[in-house]
Formats: structure tokens, sequence, C-alpha cells
């Protein structure tokens, strides 16, 4: 398999997960999977891969999921949006848009912006480079919820249900 070929799946791998993660409760496996399975053959179809392949995929991510506490967590937090469209325009006239995978409160009572990431997670600081990212969310996240004193970014790894936190101190 070519190095683009296998860049090409991985990039659809995580379409289909999040279109999954976007419709599944948290709760019920046997729906997760059917959701994985679904949204691989569709993003299979509609890019030109193999349909099989990514499937197998897909389903296997699935059950590593499914095999570590994150749907537990996730199932008792109060999910806000999921797939959430934000656009925003800073002060400064500069036009931002995105999509932020998950939006929840956190049991502490916290806003929380998070990103899924479907693949294995890098040693060292990889984090920190998704942190503009986040925070840019988070300054969009901000104008609609202007009371709240700090938002939370969390990295939410799939396979091995680990998520890490960075705190913004002030997102506006």
């Amino acid at each position: 398999v070519r190095l683009d070929e296998k860049r090409h799946r991985a990039r659809e791998l995580a379409v289909a997960l999040h279109d999954a993660l976007e419709r599944w409760d948290f709760r019920d496996a046997a729906a997760l999977r059917e959701l994985a399975a679904r949204a691989s053959r569709r993003s299979a179809a509609h890019e030109g891969l193999s349909a099989a392949a990514l499937e197998r995929d897909a389903l296997a991510l699935a059950e590593a999921l499914l095999g570590n506490a994150l749907p537990a967590h996730l199932a008792r937090v109060e999910v806000l949006g999921r797939e959430l469209p934000v656009l925003f325009r800073d002060p400064d006239g500069t036009a931002w848009n995105g999509t932020i995978d998950l939006l929840y409160r956190d049991a502490d009572g916290a806003l929380v912006v998070a990103d899924y990431k479907t693949g294995h997670e890098p040693d060292g600081g990889a984090p920190e480079a998704y942190r503009a990212q986040l925070a840019t969310y988070a300054r969009g996240i901000a104008k609609v919820f202007p009371a709240e004193k700090a938002i939370a970014l969390e990295l939410i790894w799939l396979r091995s249900g680990r998520r890490e936190r960075l705190r913004l101190e002030s997102p506006a």
C-alpha cells in the first residue's frame, strides 16, 4: 500500500468514526459497530477505497474504543454538541471556522471542547500541536457562553480511551 493511499485511508477512517460517534449514545456497543460499519462503507464508496478494508479498520477501532473506559465516561457527561460548527470573527477581523468534535459539560461543571484522535498516540509533545486549533474553538465557544470562567481543551485518543486536558485560563 502506497504512503498516500495509507494517508487517504487513515483520513477516511477518521471521517467514518467521527460520523459514527456523532450518532452514537456512548452506551450501545452493537449500535457503534453498526454505525461504524455503515459510515466506513459510505466513505469508501465516496472515495473509491476498498470498502472491506476500511470497514475492517473502522470495526477494529470501534472495538478498541469499546474495550476502554471512555464510553462510560462520555455516557455520564452532559453533551452539548457533536460535530458542532464554529464560525466567528476576532476583534481584529480574522474569520475562523471549524468543527468541534464534541462539546460537553463535565462532572465538575466545566465546558470541554474535545477533539477525537483516531491515530495512535504519539510519543512526546504532540498534544501541543493541537493546542492552537482547540484554543480557537474555545474562543468561539466563549462567545456563546460568555459567563464561563474557563473552558477545558481535551484530546480524546479513541484507541486507548485516554483523555488529555489542556486548559485555557481566559478563553475570550
